[in-house]
């Protein structure tokens, strides 16, 4: 899918824009327009150089063939969503 979308998130964080150094997405359509790919569940970690993107096990595969240039985590059960974005957070 294309990386468009997320490389104009990247430059705008780069920039300052946003006036943070990451930016959370996590609705359906937000989703959609930074990474290129639809899902009903999921979070996007952005960063200026880097992007994560969290979903469950039935988006797995999709996202790892379909999402271009971002590292893809798959959440199990019994984990939270807000656990892993922290986690990837502190890593990047």
């Amino acid at each position: 899918m294309n990386s468009i979308n997320l490389k104009r998130i990247q430059s705008s964080i780069s920039s300052g824009r946003f006036g943070a150094p990451a930016v959370l997405v996590t609705s359906p359509e937000n989703r959609l327009f930074a990474s290129g790919f639809a899902s009903s569940a999921g979070m996007h970690l952005i960063t200026e150089d880097s992007s994560v993107f969290i979903t469950d096990f039935r988006y797995i595969e999709a996202a790892r063939a379909g999402i271009e240039n971002t590292e893809i985590i798959m959440i199990e059960r019994g984990q939270r969503y807000s656990d892993l974005i922290n986690d990837a957070a502190k890593r990047l």
